[in-house]
């Protein structure tokens, strides 16, 4: 069952105050009209119903992002059709047809395409990213369509009151929670923060100040540093870490995109800088910046939508190893959240289809998916708030670990408990002295790491 929304309250007037930046898009419109067929239905029109949702494609900033996002539809839309019963409803089964226009990450093409979208599609699925969700929400709200979305999670995305949005991600704002609570219980005290002002990272950052100040740590004005999106190079990256290397927290929380990650690892290690425990949105979890940064990423800590090791499960995609594994056969490479989260909108809303008195009926299916109690599936339980943000799946925090063999490390779930497989690594094992020379740690801040108990979630 749903439960009512409890707004996010400020700060008092003493507070840091982030200012959201929205995405700014190129002028003009691509000229594609025919979306591109991603899964074609198996049996007669009557019998298929069609999703459709915009993604960056090769070329963009976002391109990345957008393919896990796309493989994670796919597989979802593949998985149904090849099963027996497909979508079963109350009206009888269906088939899935999946479509979709690249939108590169420009809100002019997103709002154009999705208003395309409507004249072909029975329902919407979301873009890659919160401005351009916002845009498709707002698409999608005029038109009193359902929309279920995956890769959007800042906490203002739900505060616009459309009825018929729904979430399957934990919102932004929880992104950084267990880190502080695992990292302040191993005693770390003081606290930075740099965070770029896109509407997601910049939700990111409200919430890891949120609760920094919560928890009692020791965060100045001056360590709260922020630039514009896109704006980030190495010589800015540079400035930026000197400025914390100088005021050397215990904490370094770098709000970022994945494509600003690289570029802010490489600036920190080109001034001799480690911080003690180096916290990085997006980057630590995805496999292609682990494999990429190799030993430069050891020991980075990051928030997960998502781990192949969490034991959830669903009757669609069984475990979430499964998932993994049916993913890597399908797509010939490690899987990302961004792809699961993607290929579980698919499933919760194919279960509120099950569930609605009429499948086709939008305000219907909506209504089914706010009374349903919560949903155990391979991503982890979901359950919407009158929103329809997802209040009920934790994040989880990774830390890249050294392998036992060669230089990618391994993204390994490492709190809150009982979901880790081993405990968070703090301090560091090794930093960058001011001298650029790396130093140890005594044995005992190395042996703690592993040996003392952490506290229960």
């Amino acid at each position: 069952m749903h439960r009512a929304r409890k707004m996010t309250k400020g700060w008092a007037a003493s507070a840091l105050l982030l200012v959201l930046v929205a995405a700014t898009s190129l002028e003009g419109v691509a000229a594609v009209e025919e979306p591109e067929l991603l899964v074609s239905c198996p049996l007669a029109p009557a019998s298929c119903l069609t999703f459709g949702f915009t993604f960056p494609g090769a070329g963009s900033l976002l391109a990345v992002e957008g393919l896990d996002m796309k493989n994670g539809y796919v597989l979802w839309a593949e998985t149904i059709n090849n099963g027996t019963d497909g979508i079963a409803t109350k009206l009888g089964n269906y088939k899935v047809k999946l479509v979709a226009f690249d939108d590169q990450a420009m809100a002019n093409n997103t709002e154009y395409y999705y208003g395309q979208l409507l004249n072909v599609t029975d329902f919407l699925l979301g873009p890659y990213g919160t401005s351009l969700t916002d845009v498709a929400n707002k698409v999608a709200h005029a038109n009193d369509r359902l929309i279920m979305f995956a890769n959007a999670q800042a906490e203002e995305i739900y505060n616009h009151g459309y009825p018929l949005i729904f979430g399957v991600g934990t919102s932004a704002y929880h992104y950084v929670d267990p880190a502080v609570y695992y990292l302040r219980m191993r005693g770390a005290r003081t606290a930075a923060l740099l965070y770029s002002k896109a509407a997601f990272t910049s939700s990111v950052a409200q919430g890891a100040l949120n609760s920094l100040v919560a928890s009692g740590a020791v965060l100045e004005a001056s360590s709260v540093l922020s630039f514009a999106e896109g704006t980030l190079n190495a010589t800015t990256a540079q400035q930026y870490m000197r400025v914390i290397k100088n005021q050397d927290p215990d904490m370094f929380f770098a709000c970022l995109l994945l494509r600003d990650a690289a570029t802010l690892v490489n600036a920190t290690k080109a001034i001799g800088y480690r911080p003690r425990a180096f916290f990085m949105t997006s980057a630590p979890s995805e496999p292609s910046f682990v494999e990429a940064m190799k030993k430069d990423a050891w020991y980075l800590l990051g928030p997960s939508q998502w781990q192949p090791s969490l034991g959830y499960s669903d009757q669609v995609f069984g475990s979430a190893a499964n998932y993994a594994k049916r993913f890597r056969l399908r797509f010939n490479e490690e899987v990302s959240f961004t792809a699961a989260q993607s290929s579980a909108a698919g499933y919760v809303l194919q279960l509120g289809l099950g569930a609605a008195d009429d499948p086709k009926n939008q305000s219907q299916v909506g209504a089914a998916l706010h009374d349903l109690d919560t949903i155990q599936t391979f991503y982890g339980p979901v359950n919407f708030d009158t929103a329809g943000s997802n209040i009920a799946k934790p994040m989880v925090i990774t830390q890249i670990m050294p392998p036992a063999k060669g230089a990618v490390g391994k993204v390994t779930v490492v709190a809150p408990e009982p979901y880790n497989a081993k405990r968070l690594i703090y301090p560091i094992p090794y930093v960058y002295s001011s001298a650029s020379a790396l130093r140890p740690f005594s044995l005992y801040a190395l042996l703690s790491s592993f040996f003392l108990s952490s506290p229960s979630s």
